[in-house]
């Protein structure tokens, strides 16, 4: 593949969906060596919290104030503030989600979660959304660090992003070529150091070098920069501290796209 190729990147009734994608993959075979991230699940009810504590399972239709993580690194996303909860909802055609508002609600993980100072990581999301995707690039699905949230501090940059303009953020600015996005989409990014390849419905969108400084590495689902929150329905998060095989990139994508309804 031309430049940055994959070849590059060496208490309710409701049933859970099943975990794993086509040809019986799993997200916790990317987390066998002991990888530092993430996986979250909402398809997985037995993860999701009406809590912070985890002691209330979540319900259709109610608040989701922790999702836990399914890569055995017990990296939890929370929420402290009960109007600042996803939603948990299903789909017509049986798929969960959390419905986050774009008003107030988002997730956060504590600091560090790639080691504090990560310069090798992937990101994947499955998103949809009920208005399309959004045209603003400070409205972010998913991100690493955040400029008003966490540890970033308000005046740290938040320095690895998906937005909802088909941007990629990363060290406070923009990449150029900003592109409209579906309303159902699956997002894979990944830096190696200086390197950036984004990946959106199983195509590449975004190949850049850029001397890029180190992440403040805590996760945010839908957390905002400034006041801008991002309205949209998350169906599956990964985030682990390496590029992924060309091979586990096709699985990942295939992955989410059978959590969000995605066709690739």
């Amino acid at each position: 593949m031309l430049g940055l190729g994959l070849s590059f990147w060496a208490g309710s009734a409701l049933t859970a969906l099943p975990n794993e994608g086509g040809g019986g993959f799993s997200p916790a075979s990317l987390f066998a060596s002991g990888e530092s991230g993430v996986w979250y699940d909402p398809s997985d009810l037995s993860t999701l919290w009406a809590d912070t504590f985890g002691t209330t399972q979540a319900v259709l239709g109610g608040a989701v104030a922790r999702m836990d993580d399914k890569s055995g690194n017990g990296n939890h996303v929370t929420q402290d503030t009960f109007a600042a909860r996803a939603i948990l909802r299903q789909s017509v055609a049986g798929e969960y989600y959390l419905e986050f508002d774009g008003v107030d609600d988002y997730l956060l993980t504590a600091a560090g979660i790639l080691g504090g100072a990560a310069t090798v990581f992937t990101l994947a999301a499955g998103v949809s959304t009920e208005g399309g995707a959004g045209t603003s690039g400070n409205d972010r699905p998913l991100s690493l660090g955040n400029a008003t949230l966490g540890t970033a501090g308000g005046s740290a940059r938040e320095t690895f992003g998906q937005a909802q303009d088909g941007s990629l953020r990363y060290d406070g600015a923009f990449t150029a070529g900003a592109l409209s996005l579906p309303s159902e989409f699956v997002r894979l990014s990944s830096r190696n150091g200086g390197s950036v390849l984004d990946m959106i419905n199983a195509a590449e969108s975004i190949g850049a070098t850029a001397t890029l400084v180190s992440t403040i590495d805590e996760v945010a689902i839908c957390a905002p920069a400034g006041a801008a929150y991002a309205q949209a329905n998350i169906h599956g998060v990964i985030v682990i501290n390496r590029v992924l095989t060309a091979q586990e990139i096709s699985d990942t994508e295939t992955y989410l796209a059978e959590k969000a309804g995605v066709t690739l």
